[in-house]
């Protein structure tokens, strides 16, 4: 399994479920995925390792929308979001430390920051794709790829065939930048709209660690 981010705009709710329609799609569904947010001295630790001056053609995710994914649970009827959020909220976990020490790239484009094995956000990951087995017919289908296979976060996306040779020295110089560390006290579900200028994200419901 694995975990990813976006860059976006990010709105956010109250613990309960929103009354938001902002993420309503034509469909009458909501994008929905469940993740964890970033303190703000991680956020600050990845900034600190982007280079826009030396790889313009790397898209920077905005440091202020970081956040790992803990599932992408895709397109839900509006009439079922309050079901996902009971779903999750039953979902008990204590708190847990999470490492940041890597950086490296997917063959398809992606830029991410590395998180060391954790048998807690494994347990984790676990209980929330138990919770939401019953909502898998809302669930988009994913090839068993290697960006599924390492928990990360993605900080920049580019064009493989144009600049991966380039971003061989920026790798090499960050792949093993210690990025921080910090305690998991919450986790979220949260919608997702597409815009023109990213994705706006808005928080449906909070979720204690204890």
């Amino acid at each position: 399994y694995g975990w990813s981010s976006s860059s976006t705009t990010t709105s956010s709710t109250s613990s309960s479920v929103s009354s938001s329609d902002s993420s309503e799609g034509d469909d009458g569904c909501k994008r929905l995925f469940v993740a964890i947010d970033l303190p703000d001295q991680i956020r600050a630790s990845i900034k600190a390792i982007y280079d826009h001056d030396g790889h313009p053609g790397v898209k920077w995710t905005n440091p202020d929308t970081l956040h790992m994914t803990l599932h992408f649970i895709g397109p839900v009827p509006l009439d079922a979001v309050s079901e996902v959020h009971e779903a999750l909220s039953e979902i008990t976990s204590p708190t847990f430390d999470l490492q940041l020490k890597s950086v490296g790239s997917f063959r398809h484009g992606v830029l991410w920051a590395g998180i060391d094995a954790s048998p807690q956000l494994t347990v984790l990951h676990k209980k929330v794709l138990a919770k939401l087995h019953p909502f898998r017919n809302h669930q988009r289908k994913r090839n068993k790829t290697e960006h599924l296979t390492q928990p990360h976060i993605t900080i920049g996306r580019f064009k493989p065939r144009k600049h991966r040779e380039a971003l061989g020295p920026y790798l090499e110089e960050h792949g093993e930048a210690d990025l921080g560390s910090f305690r998991v006290e919450t986790f979220h579900l949260k919608s997702s709209t597409l815009l023109p200028g990213g994705a706006l994200h808005v928080i449906e419901g909070t979720y204690k660690c204890s």
